[in-house]
């Protein structure tokens, strides 16, 4: 529906983000928009700038974090790139991008597993560079808007 590779698993956040849930990220784009509209979840109004975030940009946001570890691996020979977020709390989250072209062009990412709260920060500040972005889960629940700005423990 919205041109995702895993597009139609009904994906949902509320409680998604749990170790073993798969959530994948999407850009609030009018496709986007359309399929919230069926599935009764409001949201801001569409923007011609949503997009994916860069592998760059991934990796910026992620150094930027505040008392976390980042350790990032790009597979040459599988085209996946992998970025472990590790906090000094414990929390922590996996970011996967598969068929990893460039680090400048937008790239279609989701989160393996790990804690709500890391997923949720890490959403958050990309939302800050390229849109409303929308979270869904492989469990079926309702999916989640994060606009830049909003506090993750929110989302949660």
């Amino acid at each position: 529906m919205f041109g995702v590779r895993t597009a139609f698993r009904m994906f949902n956040c509320q409680a998604a983000l749990r170790m073993g849930t798969l959530y994948t990220i999407v850009p609030l784009d009018q496709q986007c928009a359309d399929w919230l509209d069926t599935e009764g979840v409001s949201h801001p109004p569409v923007s011609d700038t949503a997009r994916y975030p860069t592998p760059r940009e991934i990796s910026e946001e992620l150094h930027r974090l505040a008392d976390c570890s980042v350790s990032i691996v790009c597979d040459a020979q599988t085209h996946e790139w992998s970025a472990q977020i590790d906090t000094a709390a414990g929390a922590w989250a996996q970011i996967r991008i598969r068929n990893f072209t460039s680090d400048d062009l937008p790239q279609e990412f989701y989160f393996t597993n790990g804690n709500p709260e890391v997923a949720f920060l890490v959403t958050e500040r990309l939302a800050g560079r390229c849109g409303t972005l929308v979270v869904v889960d492989d469990s079926g629940s309702q999916p989640v808007v994060v606009a830049a700005r909003a506090d993750p423990k929110d989302l949660i």
